[in-house]
Order: C-alpha cells, then structure tokens, then sequence
C-alpha cells in the first residue's frame, strides 16, 4: 500500500503541495480520488474513462515524480 505522508515543516509542506500542483492534470486527478476521496482503482478508472492499467501506470508515474521531487 502507498501513502503520500508530509513530513517537515510547514514550509516542506508547502513545497510538496505546490509541487503536486504542478504535476499534469490527469495525474493530480488520480491522486485527488486515490488518497483525498479514497476511490476505489476501479472507481477512479471509470470516473477518468482510462482503463485499470492506464490509472496504475499514472499513479505509479505520480508517486515516482514525488518521490523525486522529496528526495532532491
């Protein structure tokens, strides 16, 4: 299981949301219903019209680019 966790200050904080502001739009999408909404995959797929794999590989993509983003 994934979790996005904002660990820090508040200013690490804000660093990491407006990051993820900035990703494309389809991936703050699937983020949005994954984590804030709690989706189901299969909820979240219909809801974008993009198939089950499509939505993995889009939040597996987002994930990475976070990550990333924290780890720099």
């Amino acid at each position: 299981i994934y979790t996005l966790e904002f660990v820090g200050s508040a200013d690490v904080y804000k660093r990491q949301v407006e990051y993820i502001r900035s990703l494309p739009q389809g991936m703050r999408d699937a983020l949005y219903l994954k984590y804030c909404l709690e989706f189901t995959n299969e909820e979240i797929a219909q809801s974008l019209n993009i198939s089950p794999c499509a939505l993995r590989n889009r939040l597996f993509a987002a994930r990475n680019k976070i990550k990333d983003h924290i780890k720099n």
